[in-house]
């Protein structure tokens, strides 16, 4: 399966290379890459752990097989959009394409798959099973009785997909909100049961408001979406750096207490997360380890005249 070629991209329509184009072959192909996320399943946790720092939790091996998979998806979906597929079988590959690029981490790939899925392929299939509906209940109506049109159903996964995509243009366009604030006048529903969400994450970033946006990534529901919350802790590391810097003019000592204020203040879920950020702020010469009971450090206040 793996030795099946990439499509053609020179229009032929004989080559050999458009076998991923038949149906039958990508429901194959398919189950052959589930075979190979069932196997990583079975030792690996999945989805990966999420780092409150946003950095990757896999291993170099860990790394290597989602990349493989990721890769394989990406023919499968080849495959899907030569063929001009858009029933429930391309929707759910290009569905898992997001989960795995996002725990590769590979924002280049995920910007890719969007690219199709929001909202070109949602629009499509909806608008195929809006036509199939319509074909049923004319073909079965009986004789003499009213048609009344089916109403257009919206994919159950949209919402969630379409939310995930928004804040990916938040992390990837940070911090600039022009592709952000373009698209999400168009995909987003108020009735979404996102909306706020994606609306108060982009509005505390623009109004420099990182407490209340460290808030929402920390004190989430365990029912939020696991691919949203990702986003949200990749939007919070983007962050960051804005919030140091507000605080190292703001204080002259920074102390992590039993009340973990640091924590929220710099958004880290984990007291080892805060002493890993602060560690590194020591080697810059940014702060100065102090001792005591409770882990503590000095601002380095530049000299003035100095930046």
């Amino acid at each position: 399966m793996e030795r099946l070629a990439m499509i053609s991209r020179s229009g032929e329509g004989d080559s050999d290379n458009d076998t991923l184009k038949d149906y039958e072959v990508q429901q194959e192909f398919w189950e052959y890459i589930e075979e190979h996320i069932n196997a990583y399943k079975v030792s690996n946790p999945f989805p990966p752990t999420l780092n409150d720092d946003s950095s990757s939790s896999l291993s170099s091996s860990q790394n290597e097989t989602l990349t493989n998979i990721l890769l394989m998806l990406r023919k499968l979906r080849e495959g899907v959009l030569a063929s001009h597929r858009v029933d429930s079988f391309a929707v759910g590959v290009y569905e898992t394409s997001v989960s795995v690029a996002i725990y590769c981490q590979e924002d280049k790939a995920l910007s890719s798959i969007f690219g199709r899925l929001v909202p070109e392929l949602y629009d499509l299939h909806e608008d195929a099973e809006l036509a199939a509906a319509f074909l049923y209940l004319l073909t079965t109506k009986p004789r003499g009785q009213k048609l009344s049109s089916p109403l257009r159903q919206r994919t159950p996964s949209r919402d969630d997909y379409t939310a995930v995509y928004l804040l990916h243009l938040l992390v990837t366009g940070y911090p600039s909100q022009r592709d952000f604030l373009l698209r999400s006048k168009v995909l987003l529903m108020r009735t979404s049961p996102h909306f706020q969400l994606v609306a108060a994450t982009a509005a505390n970033i623009r109004q420099g408001n990182y407490w209340a946006l460290a808030q929402l990534v920390l004190h989430c529901l365990p029912t939020r979406n696991d691919l949203i919350q990702r986003m949200m802790v990749a939007i919070l590391a983007k962050t960051r750096q804005r919030t140091w810097a507000t605080l190292k003019v703001a204080y002259v000592q920074l102390q992590l207490d039993h009340r973990h204020w640091l924590c929220s203040a710099l958004g880290f879920e984990k007291t080892t997360s805060v002493q890993k950020f602060m560690a590194e702020r020591v080697k810059r010469g940014e702060v100065m380890e102090k001792e005591g009971k409770e882990p503590t450090w000095t601002i380095v206040k530049a000299a003035k005249g100095k930046t």
